[in-house]
């Protein structure tokens, strides 16, 4: 049998987050916000290696933070229909 050792050239902060995903198949958000990694950077990085489940985790969490139109606050709750919100 023969060794082979595979050299990849990327970003080793990237690559640990990858490497910790794949160990547990969890995403760890505020690791990886903490560490001061761009989840966009990540994103590319796990297309790269073509983890799908890791692509859109990270997906979930780059639309949930871009979806906000509120200042960067959430909305949750509900509007009820037939309600003319808009009167001045």
């Amino acid at each position: 049998m023969f060794l082979r050792k595979i050299f990849i050239d990327r970003d080793p902060g990237l690559f640990r987050h990858v490497l910790a995903f794949m160990r547990s198949m969890r995403f760890n958000l505020e690791e990886v916000l903490s560490s001061g990694v761009s989840l966009s950077a990540l994103r590319d990085e796990a297309e790269y290696y073509g983890i799908a489940s890791l692509v859109d985790k990270i997906g979930y969490h780059l639309n949930s933070q871009s979806d906000t139109g509120c200042g960067g606050i959430l909305y949750s709750g509900s509007l009820n229909p037939g309600t003319n919100y808009m009167q001045t």
